[in-house]
């Protein structure tokens, strides 16, 4: 039995010929034959000098954040939960954010919207209202909280307070 090749249709012509020319066309693909491995001082100065998250690390590389945790694991360097590890100033990593600032590319800046609603509960706990009297007076003014509802919550109103009461 012959198993030789015999093309019935130009559709076979060309399939035959880029089987014929496949290791040309394997050659023009970069292919990594390990894994990226970023150098051991970047990681470490990031993560510890610069106060980069292990997030911010993996979008950097273009790796998972699971990636970069391994390879600080390995370095002998452990993430730091705990919140002992000090943090760049510039670099802000919380899942909240206060009341009065937005993240934007990683800082806290100003969020004029919300600073107005700042200036109201620092005004009226200065005349002498109670966190839950300013909590109703908001809701009466109208003013919604994050989520877009005007209940408001006594210690929201009260972490507010003590953030700005000497800033406003």
């Amino acid at each position: 039995m012959n198993r030789s090749f015999r093309p019935n249709s130009s559709e076979d012509i060309d399939r035959a010929v880029r089987w014929a020319n496949y290791p040309k066309y394997l050659h023009s693909f970069p292919i990594q034959s390990r894994p990226y491995r970023p150098k051991a001082k970047n990681l470490r100065n990031w993560y510890l000098d610069d106060g980069l998250s292990a997030n911010q690390i993996a979008e950097k590389l273009g790796v998972s954040k699971t990636f970069v945790l391994d390879r600080l694991r390995e370095m002998g360097i452990q993430s730091d939960e705990s919140g002992d590890r000090l943090t760049n100033p510039h670099n802000y990593r919380s899942s909240v954010v206060p009341y009065g600032f937005k993240v934007n590319d990683g800082k806290l800046v100003p969020h004029y919207p919300e600073l107005k609603i700042c200036r109201k509960v620092v005004a009226l706990v200065r005349e002498g209202h109670s966190f839950r009297s300013v909590t109703r007076e908001l809701a009466t003014i109208g003013f919604k909280n994050r989520i877009g509802k005007v209940n408001w919550d006594h210690s929201t109103v009260k972490s507010i307070y003590e953030r700005w009461s000497e800033k406003l």
